[in-house]
């Protein structure tokens, strides 16, 4: 729940903002990697031949295990990370999927917190990072209460959060974390929750009331990458700097420059307003909360507000290849495609649809497989899904 006393915030928010630190200069072109989108190929056939590899995780479901959401995902050195940030608590399992603990400590006190915004892994120091309301919080693997960071920058909403190296962390503010002159969709915060640096300039006149879909976020991947919407920019985020990565170029149809500063300030303007605009204009973005990043491909969703499309990038050949959100497989079931990780060379989503157990021909999965996932919607099994694609260039179409 997004905190209601905003002018308050924003009093504390600016209090702490009088310097405002340095920024990394935008690459040129020549240093950024261009997807293009518009002259991507285009697949209509079955999702299974997409597919070279896929398999799952069971998670323990005994009562102390039990969550309602994978809402993010992230991999420590053993153990699978899982946050439900509908009931504001984090979940540790080994790789088998066996329980190992939880953070779950909602309250007022030192080492609690009313809610959690956001979860990153420290991979240096092999500890869990919690962005809540008013606090950072730092625990160990077994789960046990490090130390908290009280910062005014966490009363702001926030999107998402990613270990950076160096002991520090990269935060995506919700639209109200724009103030004054600190106008930036990223930040990076070290171990004491001071601003190091800002990344991703943004107008400071945005409006929430226009905002439409306004979720940004950093891909769970081996090196965060900042996806930010009504943006064709990707930032990579490495220890000490940050920069432009990925460009999309979406053609004649790309959502123009100057979008924001067009529709996003404009008062007489209503989310629901500028949802149309974007679809009569046939406006296309990537659509934030659904790229992920392996050594062979980036996975990313693009979107007119009409329609989404899922498509794939093949890092050695640089070929794009869309096709549809609500793809068939083998046994005829639609479903809609996303990840929210990525892992050993594999995308990840928890999702237990039939779409997902239905990717591959079951030859590739035990008996005891099979009849877990025939059993996928009987019962409530978390199952984690791992999935590779084929290489781009690899892929007949037709």
């Amino acid at each position: 729940m997004k905190p209601l006393f905003y002018s308050f915030l924003i009093f504390l928010f600016l209090s702490a903002c009088t310097s405002n630190p340095s920024s990394t200069e935008t690459q040129t072109d020549g240093g950024i990697k261009i997807i293009d989108v518009a002259n991507a190929e285009r697949y209509e056939g079955t999702l299974d031949a997409l597919i070279e590899d896929v398999y799952f995780v069971q998670l323990e479901a005994s009562e102390e295990a039990l969550f309602s959401e994978a809402s993010k995902v992230l991999f420590a050195k053993e153990e699978i990370l899982i946050l439900d940030r509908r009931n504001h608590k984090v979940m540790a399992f080994d790789e088998e999927g066996n329980f190992l603990f939880k953070i779950d400590q909602k309250g007022n006190g030192p080492g609690e917190y009313q809610e959690i915004f956001s979860m990153a892994y420290d991979d240096d120091n092999n500890q869990i990072i919690l962005a809540a309301p008013g606090k950072f919080l730092w625990f160990d693997m077994q789960g046990d209460f490090i130390r908290e960071v009280k910062s005014t920058f966490s009363y702001v909403y926030i999107s998402d959060m990613a270990y950076v190296g160096n002991s520090q962390f990269a935060i995506y503010p919700d639209l109200h974390g724009v103030f004054d002159d600190v106008t930036t969709r990223s930040m990076v915060l070290d171990s004491n929750a001071n601003m190091v640096a800002v990344y991703e300039p943004f107008n400071k006149a945005v409006r929430t009331e226009n905002s439409t879909g306004m979720y940004s976020h950093f891909s769970a991947s081996k090196t965060p990458l900042a996806v930010g919407v009504y943006s064709h920019d990707v930032w990579k985020f490495e220890s000490g700097e940050a920069e432009i990565a990925y460009r999309f170029d979406f053609g004649v149809d790309a959502m123009p420059e100057d979008f924001i500063d067009t529709y996003i300030t404009d008062p007489s303007l209503t989310s629901q307003r500028v949802r149309e605009i974007i679809a009569e204009k046939d406006y296309w973005a990537i659509h934030g909360g659904a790229l992920q990043e392996t050594d062979q491909s980036i996975f990313f969703l693009s979107s007119n507000r009409k329609e989404y499309q899922p498509a794939l990038y093949d890092m050695q050949t640089k070929k794009v290849m869309t096709f549809s959100s609500a793809i068939k497989n083998d046994r005829g079931d639609n479903g809609y495609l996303s990840f929210f990780a990525s892992h050993d060379g594999y995308f990840v989503t928890s999702y237990n649809s039939q779409l997902l157990s239905g990717l591959l021909d079951m030859d590739k999965l035990t008996a005891q497989q099979k009849r877990m996932v025939d059993s996928i919607g009987k019962e409530e099994i978390p199952l984690l899904w791992f999935v590779k694609f084929k290489k781009v260039n690899e892929i007949e179409v037709d």
